[in-house]
């Protein structure tokens, strides 16, 4: 299977687009004029969707804006990103292109767990996620749910007070304990995410038409 199919598409007058497969498909050896005449080029675009799996896109014509409208500068606010806005935990998030990885939470961050620390079970719990981070430097939300009883609400307000979040490369979506740079320890190679994805069984009766396998999420930056 190729990495992406690119149509070439002639618009004729009137909008209409028409497929030059025939036109290009060579089904007969040509003659050397052939190949010397003058052919609109097909060059792909500089990037492609972020999705791996086809759906239905509905075209709208283009905005009409009234006469004398001036559209508003190009910024991260007038910008629609390519995912959900962030929610304000205080979390520092890291790209793998980042020179430096940071050394301590956010001010907001510790004020925000000290305000939700309120009891003895949660100093009990922040004891033990440091241990956790003490044994191994990188772990996923996941695996601290699995190692420590903590409230789900609770860890969202604790994470970013103990650890930074990696968000591309091959640590993304894991917290990583503050100051240290898995980019720079070659020890940390094992803990590197290994994203797989398995269908479910045929023995349930289903095809696998039905059982669409979700796309992964980019570990790149993409410039748009």
């Amino acid at each position: 299977m190729s990495d992406f199919q690119y149509l070439a598409v002639h618009t004729e007058a009137g909008g209409k687009h028409t497929s030059m497969y025939d036109k290009v498909l060579m089904l007969r050896p040509e003659k050397e004029a052939f190949f010397h005449q003058e052919l609109p080029l097909y060059i792909p675009p500089p990037i492609f969707s972020r999705l791996d799996a086809p759906v239905d896109y509905f075209y709208r014509p283009e905005t009409q804006h009234r006469e004398g409208y001036n559209n508003p500068p190009i910024s991260g606010e007038n910008l629609i990103g390519l995912s959900r806005a962030r929610r304000p935990h205080n979390a520092i998030f890291v790209n793998f292109e980042d020179e430096e990885v940071p050394k301590q939470p956010l001010e907001a961050a510790a004020q925000t767990w000290r305000r939700v620390c309120t009891n003895p079970v949660d100093r009990k719990v922040e004891e033990e996620l440091r241990k956790l981070f003490d044994i191994r430097p990188i772990w996923s939300r996941n695996a601290v749910k699995a190692n420590i009883s903590v409230h789900p609400d609770k860890l969202k307000v604790l994470l970013p007070f103990i650890a930074y979040y990696m968000i591309t490369g091959p640590w993304r979506s894991l917290w990583i304990r503050f100051g240290y740079d898995p980019r720079k320890n070659p020890d940390a190679k094992i803990y590197q995410v290994l994203d797989f994805r398995i269908r479910c069984g045929m023995k349930h009766g289903y095809a696998p038409s039905d059982l669409p396998v979700k796309a992964k999420r980019s570990t790149y930056n993409y410039s748009l």
